[in-house]
C-alpha cells in the first residue's frame, strides 16, 4: 500500500503543476513512474526487484540536474533534438521510455510463463494498465496544453487501476471481456452492413421502377391526331 499511495501523491502532485511550473512536474512524473514501476512488480512478483530500486534512484538523482538544466520549457519532447540542452532532454525522455518498456516487458513475460490462470489473468492486467499508465504519463509530461487535460485522465484511469488491482485479490477476466468485446462489435457490424445493404437494395429497386414507368407513358400527340397523306387536306 505504501507504493499506491506514492503513485496517487506524485501522479496528482505532477497533474497540478503542469504546465505552469513543467520542470517541477517533470521531476514528480518521474517519481510517479519509480513508485509505479515498484508498486506493479511486487504485485506480480511478491517482492521489488533491487535493479529496478538501484537504477531507479540513480535515473532520479541524474534527473535533477537535467530538470535544471531544461528549467520551465513547455513541449520539451517536440524540442528534444534542438539546442541547447538535447543531452539532458533525451537522457529523460530515455528514461521513460525505457522505464515503461521495462514494466510492460515484463508484465507480458509473467503472463507468458503463469502456470495459473489467475496469475496470468493479473499479469495481463498490469501489462494494459502499464500501457495507458504510460500514455498518460507522456501526455501529462509534454507540459503542452492541448494534451494536459486528456494525459491527465489517462493517467488517472492508470492509477485507479493500479488501486482496483491492489485492493482485490481477482481482478477482471482480461480475456473473457476482449472476446464478449469483440463479438459485440462484430454482431453490430453485420447489424449495420445488412441495414444498410437493404437500404441500398430498396433505393435502386425504386429506381428502376421510377425509370420503367417514364418510358411506357404515351405521347398524346400520337392518340389524338389520326395520320393523313401529303396533300390531302385534313377530315372535316
Amino acid at each position: 500500500m505504501p507504493w499506491l499511495a506514492l503513485t496517487v501523491f506524485f501522479g496528482v502532485v505532477a497533474a497540478t503543476l503542469c504546465p505552469e511550473f513543467c520542470s517541477l512536474a517533470l521531476f514528480a512524473q518521474a517519481l510517479t513512474l519509480f513508485a509505479y514501476g515498484a508498486l506493479s512488480m511486487r504485485d506480480m512478483t511478491n517482492r521489488v526487484p533491487r535493479l529496478w530500486i538501484i537504477f531507479g534512484l540513480l535515473w532520479l538523482f541524474r534527473l535533477i540536474s537535467s530538470v535544471a538544466l531544461l528549467g520551465n520549457t513547455p513541449s520539451w519532447v517536440l524540442s528534444a533534438f534542438a539546442p541547447p540542452h538535447p543531452v539532458s532532454a533525451l537522457f529523460m525522455l530515455g528514461g521513460f521510455a525505457l522505464g515503461g518498456i521495462i514494466l510492460i516487458a515484463s508484465a507480458f513475460y509473467k503472463y507468458y510463463v503463469a502456470r495459473l490462470p489467475e496469475v496470468a489473468n493479473r499479469a495481463l492486467f498490469w501489462g494494459i494498465n502499464s500501457a495507458y499508465f504510460m500514455i498518460g504519463i507522456f501526455l501529462v509530461g509534454t507540459g503542452a496544453n492541448a494534451l494536459g487535460a486528456p494525459g491527465s485522465f489517462v493517467l488517472l484511469f492508470g492509477t485507479l487501476g493500479a488501486a482496483y488491482a491492489q485492493m482485490n485479490y481477482r481482478v477482471l477476466d482480461i480475456r473473457r471481456e476482449l472476446t464478449s468485446t469483440v463479438r459485440i462489435m462484430i454482431l453490430l457490424l453485420i447489424t449495420t452492413l445488412v441495414i444498410f445493404g437493404a437500404l441500398i437494395v430498396a433505393c435502386a429497386c425504386a429506381g428502376r421502377r421510377s425509370s420503367s414507368s417514364t418510358k411506357q407513358v404515351t405521347p398524346p400527340s400520337s392518340c389524338c391526331c389520326p395520320p393523313y397523306r401529303i396533300g390531302q387536306g385534313a377530315p372535316p
